[in-house]
């Protein structure tokens, strides 16, 4: 049995109109089913928001990493140089050694 109802927005008052009971639990369904996804959307907000937080840090460890990098690259550039210059040096040493080595004999 249908009834017809006046239906009430803002002082309005808009011609008669059948408004059947069942769309009574069709809206308070659709009313819970907002919820959740209300619900769901504050979810998904708080997990992206954690995500970027774990982003944020893993870019901090990266430049933290990447200036060690820079640093130690910077230090190898050294001893490797250093390391050159001994060898250098032992060469022209061994070298000289030897050349005594022979005049002794």
């Amino acid at each position: 049995n249908r009834q017809a109802w006046l239906k009430h927005s803002r002082g309005h008052f808009f011609a008669p109109s059948l408004f059947p009971p069942f769309l009574h639990s069709l809206n308070l369904k659709m009313a819970s089913q907002g919820a959740s996804l209300q619900n769901y959307n504050n979810e998904l907000v708080q997990s992206i928001e954690d995500l970027r937080q774990k982003r944020e840090e893993v870019n901090r460890q990266i430049l933290k990493e990447e200036e060690d990098k820079a640093k130690i690259q910077k230090e190898l550039s050294i001893l490797t140089d250093r390391l050159q210059q001994l060898n250098g040096s032992l060469v022209r040493k061994t070298q000289a050694r030897n050349e005594y080595d022979k005049t002794i004999q």
